[in-house]
């Protein structure tokens, strides 16, 4: 889903005649799906999500996306989806 927003993003701008110095960058806490996004071999077990990796994968080799990992204590995204403690 960030891919896709991402590259929805990236046109918005373009129509609006801005221009990125770099694509984008994805930071994803998931050292597999990470991998996966510059493997191109297929795996057996990815056979549900193979439309995704490969839309995600096309978009790494177009130099469109950039996928990179992110430590799941550095994560900030995690702020807004897991709860907080009490203290």
């Amino acid at each position: 889903m960030a891919a896709t927003e991402s590259v929805w993003l990236l046109s918005l701008l373009q129509e609006l005649k801005f221009s990125l110095s770099q694509p984008p960058l994805l930071l994803c806490d998931n050292m597999g799906a990470t991998q996966v996004s510059f493997n191109p071999v297929q795996h057996s077990r990815m056979k549900y999500i193979q439309i995704d990796i490969r839309f995600v994968r096309d978009l790494v080799a177009k130099n469109i996306l950039v996928v990179q990992h992110v430590h799941t204590t550095d994560q900030l995204a995690d702020l807004l989806t897991k709860p907080l403690f009490r203290q």
